[in-house]
Formats: C-alpha cells, structure tokens, sequence
C-alpha cells in the first residue's frame, strides 16, 4: 500500500522522541492507519527493575510503580519507577491574600507551606508561650491622676504574618501623661519553624478584654525589650484584630478553597476553617462537628461535601461561622477517601453499592447499570482512586 503525505519534514534521531512534531519521525515502520492521518505514535520507554526495599529501610517513602504520564489513547509514556517522600495529603491552595503566591499542603507534622519548592515552612504563627513582662516603668508625679494599664505582645513572621495575642500583663499603675514603660517579650524561639522576625505590643485602659487593645509599638524579636513612650499609649488607637488567628492543628487535611476565599480543611470530627481574608487563621469557633467519621471533603459550586462512613453531609453558605450544615437522605457511605472528586456542578465517590454522584439535582448511582452490589463489590471499591481529567471522569 501507498500513502500520500502532505508534508514530512524528515527524521530527526538527535532529538527526544516527545518533542518531534507530527511531521517528523525518529524511525520509519510499517504503519497502522486507523485515525485518518499518518503520524507518529509515541511508544514506551523501557523501566528500571523494581527495587527490594525502600532507601534505608525507611518506611515514610512510598514506592510509585510504573505509569502512564496522561492518558493512555494518546500513546504517553511510562514514567520510570521511583520511591518518593510520603505526604498525608496535598491540596495545591493559593494564597496571594497573604503575599506568598504558594500552595498548602499536608506533611507528616500537620499542615505547612510549601515554599518555593526548598522547604517547609509552618503555616501561621503561634500565640506567645508566655506572657511578657513589665521590666520598668516611670513613677507617676505626686498629685497625678492615675490610670491602670495592660499590655500583650504578638509575634509577627517574615511575611507579615500576625498571630494572636499573650495572656496579659498588669496592671500597670502609672500616670496618663508622663512616664515610659518598658516591655520585655520573654520569648525563646529556639529553631523558630514559623520565621518570627518582629513583636508587637498592644495596651490597654483599665481592661484586659482583647477588644479594648490598641498597637503601641513593635520591634525586632531579636531586641529583649521594647520602651513605650506615653504619647505611644495615649495615641494608641489601631484595635488587636488577631485575636483568634490561631494556626491549623497538626492533623489538619483535606484543604478545599471555598467561594468565600476561605479554605477548609477535616481536622478529626470536625470542618475547620481558615480566616476569608487572613487565611494563615484558622478561628477554633469557625469548626462545624461531624456526627460521623469523616472520610474527605469536596466542592460542590458555593457549597461542600463532608463524605462520611454513614451518609453525606452537605454544608451550605459563604462566610465561615455562618455555615448551615445537614445531612443528605443518600444511604451511600465513602468506603474510599481516594475516590473523592469534585466534577462541574457534582462531587462523586466510591460507595458499597457503587459510584455515587451528587449534585444540585440529587444523588445517583451512576454505575448501577452495570454492576450489581456483588460485582462492585468484587472490584474492591475501597482500593478505588478517581480523578476527573479531560470531561472524563476515570
């Protein structure tokens, strides 16, 4: 047989087989015409054997066995084997609201940033261990009008990042109009995980409720002390605004970026939250308890999906602390977290009885034309693993 060809630009061995155009050829074979045109086919590369163990021993590494790069009409080849560092989860979430264009992700120790691919960094920053401490202050002038003042401290990383606020200390009896205080941090970073580069210092008139602080000064951490003047006190007028800012707990997975900006993410038996704007915050009164044993979380348009071993739990509105959440009547518990996968409009799952898809119009069991419950179940739906890739879900 002949074949006419429009255009051949000629073979060229020097260059890898994945960058020739269709036009170009590394080697000339008898061809298998069955898509209309003559173009080259992308065959597999040969494998390293599978190795013994893993590097030392050391069971935090997983072993990826050979695999197709994309899908497997389009001829891709087979990546070579490899051991890799185990990570819990992975959820690839911008945050250009916090001035780093990075992901979040999950390691063995809880949620970090993942930072410009090098290393970990913690993400948040932790309350002060300990409260600081007054080391001097002016005596008020026989005569004055006294005021009692209080002081907390936060701590602040290189990014800018605020965490909330120390147990306060006080009161400090002094005079409204004269004197200094002087403010002693008290803190030892150690190693410093989280990059606490600076403190602030926030006070307060006769109350140590966090609403009635006010910023007064910041300075180095790698400066003991601070000297607040008292025009810094009386002019004092920026309000605490990190109070409940606390970092995610270790443990913390499944991170989803919600309409509002926000992210959660399951920690236990709970949804928790991060901050909309400040999303390095993750407010303990934002977390919404599961009556069930949450197995993954998934989007679905403004709403989402906690999928638990009894039913699903679907979780409405916009702004964290004002979420309204319900269980959904679709007996169809998630026997695997890998199947979870968020479609246009739906989220699906592997169940006991099959695949089930919700979304705004219910739930179906898309597979019940074909399996029934003995043969899903005989395909091991709890080793399942889905993705949605190219308007197809696989």
């Amino acid at each position: 047989m002949r074949a006419a060809i429009a255009r051949f630009d000629g073979y060229m061995p020097a260059v890898d087989e994945t960058l020739l155009a269709d036009t170009q050829a590394a080697l000339a074979v008898d061809c298998d015409l069955d898509s209309g045109a003559l173009t080259n086919f992308i065959g597999a590369k040969g494998i390293d054997p599978y190795p013994s163990s893993p590097p030392a021993a050391d069971t935090r590494y997983i072993w990826h066995p050979p695999f197709r790069n994309t899908a497997p009409t389009e001829g891709a080849f087979i990546q070579s084997p490899h051991w890799e560092f185990r990570v819990n989860h992975f959820s690839a979430v911008p945050i250009e609201a916090d001035g780093w264009d990075e992901p979040f992700m999950v390691s063995e120790n809880g949620l970090v940033k993942y930072l410009n691919g090098l290393y970990d960094r913690s993400v948040g920053v932790s309350a002060p261990a300990t409260a600081p401490a007054v080391s001097s202050f002016d005596a008020a002038p026989n005569g004055d009008p006294l005021v009692e003042r209080y002081f907390v401290i936060t701590l602040v990383n290189d990014s800018g990042q605020e965490g909330p606020p120390s147990d306060p200390i006080g009161p400090v009896t002094m005079s409204p109009a004269f004197g200094n205080v002087t403010i002693a941090h008290q803190q030892s970073l150690g190693a410093n995980p989280e990059g606490i580069f600076s403190f602030r210092v926030y006070v307060s008139a006769g109350s140590q409720d966090t609403a009635n602080f006010f910023f007064a000064g910041s300075t180095a951490i790698s400066n003991a002390n601070i000297v607040l003047s008292q025009a810094a006190m009386a002019n004092a007028s920026e309000p605490l605004a990190t109070t409940f800012l606390d970092p995610p707990q270790v443990g913390t997975k499944h991170l989803v970026l919600l309409e509002s900006g926000a992210i959660a993410g399951l920690k236990g038996d709970y949804v928790v939250y991060s901050h909309p704007t400040y999303r390095y915050g993750w407010p303990a009164d934002y977390a919404i308890r599961v009556d069930a044993t949450p197995m993954g979380l998934a989007r679905m348009d403004q709403a989402h999906v906690v999928l638990t071993d009894e039913r699903p739990l679907l979780i409405q509105g916009t702004i964290p602390g004002e979420m309204v959440p319900r269980f959904l009547e679709v007996r169809q518990p998630c026997v695997s977290e890998r199947s979870i996968v968020e479609l246009p409009g739906a989220i699906g799952y592997a169940g006991p009885d099959g695949f089930q898809v919700i979304s705004v119009n219910g739930a179906r069991l898309i597979t019940a034309e074909y399996f029934t419950r003995e043969q899903w179940q005989a395909l091991k739906p709890s080793s399942m693993m889905a993705v949605y890739w190219n308007q197809t879900l696989i």
